[in-house]
């Protein structure tokens, strides 16, 4: 085997064992395969804990979860808020919503309220422009250069998720 092979091969297995050392440390029931184009987040949640300076631990909140992704940031609030929070996980990318919602799921999140959309400045519709990394999508009104692939998301304001939520 090429030495660049293994080179690859073994970073692969160690991002995988990492992967699986953060979900059994934390209680975490993820899936590898379909997950692991966002282990560093997962990484920079669970691991460097990068919200934990601003974090209400351990008292009733309101958790709002705007671009959810995967649900990564949703499942940490779940198990640092009491059982009584509620959390809003809001993603626009119909993939990534399957994930987020297979995730909640499969952790048996029931305090969790889900919402495919993007949140924005209006009430309406718009373009959500995919990249190569999944965790990184955008609306079209940032982005400068032609899109080669993109989905039609509905855009809400947070005062109207507010309103329609009764936060």
């Amino acid at each position: 085997m090429p030495l660049l092979k293994k080179i690859v091969n073994k970073l692969i297995n160690d991002e995988k064992h990492s992967f699986k050392k953060i979900c059994s440390s934390n209680d975490l029931f993820l899936d590898y395969t379909p997950n692991k184009s966002g282990h560093l987040i997962l990484k920079e949640i669970f691991e460097e804990r990068v919200y934990a300076d601003c974090f209400p631990f351990h008292k009733k909140s309101v958790i709002v979860d705007v671009g959810a992704h995967f649900g990564f940031f949703s499942l940490f609030a779940n198990q640092n808020t009491r059982k009584d929070s509620q959390i809003y996980s809001f993603e626009p990318s119909t993939e990534n919503f399957q994930k987020l919602k297979k995730n909640i799921a499969d952790n048996k999140i029931k305090n969790a309220k889900m919402f495919r959309c993007a949140i924005g400045s209006a009430n309406g519709a718009g373009k959500l422009i995919h990249r190569k990394n999944p965790a990184n999508s955008a609306l079209e009104e940032k982005i400068q250069a032609h899109p080669s692939s993109f989905e039609e998301v509905e855009i809400k304001t947070m005062e109207t998720v507010i309103k329609e939520n009764e936060i």
